[in-house]
């Protein structure tokens, strides 16, 4: 055991002191943190750009697809979303909020 603590804070560069992680995120919270008010909808490559423009520390490389199957994940089913005049794979917001509320342990 000790041969493998050694090996890890060699690894870390000899630093034995916590580790530099960054928090945990819940793509639910996230997506009703970056959701414009007046949207009912929204495609999945615009949530990922705001994603990643809010929190680029967890979403900058995250794709509409990653973001897609992530968020199904949860239990968000991905839907055709009217925006900007092009109908594309996105999310409702009341999808999202219920896919919360069921996590959360409330039935509305």
């Amino acid at each position: 055991m000790e041969k493998v603590c050694q090996r890890g804070v060699a690894l870390r560069g000899g630093a034995t002191g916590p580790a530099d992680v960054p928090t945990a995120r819940n793509v639910l919270d996230d997506l009703r943190a970056v959701w414009v008010p007046s949207e009912r909808g929204q495609h999945w490559d615009t949530l990922a750009g705001r994603l990643a423009d809010r929190f680029p520390e967890a979403y900058s490389a995250v794709t509409p697809e990653a973001l897609s199957a992530l968020v199904r994940g949860k239990g968000v089913e991905s839907r055709n979303v009217k925006s900007g005049g092009a109908t594309r794979k996105g999310a409702y917001l009341a999808d999202i909020t219920t896919a919360a509320q069921q996590r959360d342990g409330g039935a509305g």
